[in-house]
């Protein structure tokens, strides 16, 4: 018989939450900026330089949720880096 222990330490759990915010709150900040994107621009009559506009407001967001995902392995203190940036930046 063979037991599996996961090794987890204090620092897991903190490090989970702060993500977790981090994600909610670039998913917040992404939705308002193209919220006032759009507002901004509600008069502007090509649909295509919105779109472009757009794209030019979500990119950081989208940069740093991909981040945000793909960091799991990465070093503690570059998570914390990472996460506190995407809460900076939202």
């Amino acid at each position: 018989m063979t037991v599996r222990v996961r090794r987890t330490t204090v620092g897991d759990d903190a490090l989970g939450r702060l993500r977790g915010a981090a994600l909610g709150t670039a998913l917040a900040g992404a939705a308002g900026s193209v919220a006032l994107m759009l507002r901004a621009g509600r008069h502007q009559p090509s649909g295509l330089l919105l779109a472009l506009f757009g794209e030019w407001v979500l990119a950081p967001f989208v940069a740093l949720a991909a981040a945000a995902t793909a960091s799991v392995r990465w070093a503690a203190l570059t998570r914390v880096t990472l996460y506190g940036l995407t809460l900076l930046v939202a």
